[in-house]
């Protein structure tokens, strides 16, 4: 059994161990899609590996080891897949499966570089958080293909000048313009819009 299969294993038991719920060989093999043998093929692996805890007929318990390893996989995971979805607009689905992959190519530090990527500068807010009177400069948009779509007919780009014309925070649409033109959207496309804020 190779090294990501058993990452597999210690990102799950980690998951589970912090949603409080009991780890148990069938409820692995249901989750991981794979059958009770394989299940304890990998148990005896980690066992032997020092990365679990675990007896026949028992629940299965992390290491501290075990624990620090399934942690950074997942984070991992979460970084990667987050990146996919925001950075690259890939599909949820597609992200999901791409960040099981890159979870177990990419180093502590390089999935740090890419969740520092994905930090807001201070001064730099989504559109839904303005008020009727500020402005700023568009410098990223997030979403899938049809809302980056959109928002390109809209001429809303990165560098592009945006004021609030009116709309509350987080309350209603909102009357933004663009250049010389007024446009009417609604909060779930401004929420896809990032400014830097004058």
């Amino acid at each position: 059994m190779d090294k990501e299969n058993l990452e597999e294993y210690l990102e799950l038991f980690y998951k589970l161990s912090a949603s409080g719920k009991p780890i148990k060989t069938t409820e692995v093999a249901k989750e991981l899609r794979t059958t009770s043998g394989n299940v304890s093929q990998a148990l005896k692996k980690l066992k032997s590996k020092g990365l679990i805890k675990y007896e026949p007929y028992k629940e299965i318990e992390l290491t501290d080891k075990g624990k620090i390893i399934g942690k950074e996989i997942s984070e991992k995971h979460e970084i990667a897949e987050q990146f996919l979805e925001e950075v690259l607009n890939l599909d949820p689905k597609q992200a999901h499966e791409e960040a099981c992959r890159i979870e177990h190519a990419i180093s502590r530090e390089t999935a740090e570089k890419l969740s520092g990527l994905l930090e807001k500068p201070r001064n730099v807010k989504s559109l839904v958080e303005l008020m009727p009177g500020e402005n700023g400069t568009v410098t990223y948009t997030r979403g899938g293909r049809m809302m980056m779509n959109k928002l390109i007919s809209l001429h809303i780009l990165p560098g592009t000048e945006i004021s609030i014309e009116r709309g509350m925070p987080f309350k209603g649409p909102m009357v933004i313009r663009v250049g010389q033109t007024r446009i009417c959207i609604g909060r779930g496309m401004a929420r896809h819009i990032f400014v830097e804020v004058k």
